[in-house]
């Protein structure tokens, strides 16, 4: 049985909107994300879950087709019970295609998405306490849309940016993130867009902490970005 990482393959639905959220609450809220009005219509809405935990919820994505809601689940065992926390039982949105600047930073930003923010905060951590290097960590929300106008601005002032996922290198969505920021931030950055991603190959349940992009790896991103 082999894992595989489905993030690439709802980015390029056209006229789909495709979530990935890393916190309880906000998976919850995924099911309200958007009104329904005539001026968001589109047809498929897609909520991806991972390795994150309220009571007993599993990693798992879900999606919406008019207005009805179904899910699938799939467990990744490494990362299982990676987070917990409470999730309000009020009513609350929060919009598609917004970005979040999880962590302040102004040396180098990294863009992740679902569970790779939890890494890339750790990475920022050990960034700050060993290298001394004060990292910008921003959780995407969203793959379809992204929120480019809040990565660009990151990046203009830090002047670095790393892009992390679980999924592959080649097609992963971050390639599409470093073109889309590239052409924007041309004249801004100090070196040359890194990627830490999952690697091109099949890989069981039991190969997933060689496959799965780490702090480490992460960490070696950073001082090829800041040595550059």
């Amino acid at each position: 049985m082999f894992t595989e990482i489905f993030f690439s393959w709802f980015g390029v639905l056209t006229g789909a909107k495709c979530g990935l959220h890393w916190l309880g609450h906000r998976f919850r809220l995924s099911f309200h994300v958007v009104p329904y009005r005539p001026k968001d219509c589109f047809s498929h809405a897609f909520v991806i879950q991972t390795h994150v935990f309220s009571s007993n919820q599993r990693y798992s994505f879900s999606f919406t087709i008019s207005k009805s809601v179904h899910s699938v689940e799939e467990s990744s065992q490494i990362l299982y019970r990676l987070a917990a926390e409470d999730v309000p039982t009020g009513d609350y949105m929060v919009p598609l295609s917004q970005a979040d600047v999880v962590k302040e930073g102004t040396d180098v930003t990294i863009v992740a998405w679902a569970t790779q923010v939890h890494v890339a905060l750790e990475a920022a951590q050990i960034a700050k306490e060993q290298l001394g290097v004060n990292v910008e960590v921003i959780d995407l929300q969203t793959i379809l849309p992204w929120d480019e106008d809040t990565v660009v601005k990151s990046v203009e002032k830090t002047g670095r940016l790393i892009v992390t996922h679980e999924a592959p290198i080649t097609s992963g969505f971050g390639a599409e993130i470093a073109a889309s920021v590239q052409r924007r931030c041309f004249l801004h950055l100090e070196s040359p867009i890194e990627r830490v991603c999952g690697f091109d190959t099949p890989f069981p349940h039991v190969y997933e902490p060689f496959y799965l992009p780490t702090k480490w790896r992460l960490i070696d991103a950073i001082k090829k970005s800041m040595n550059y």
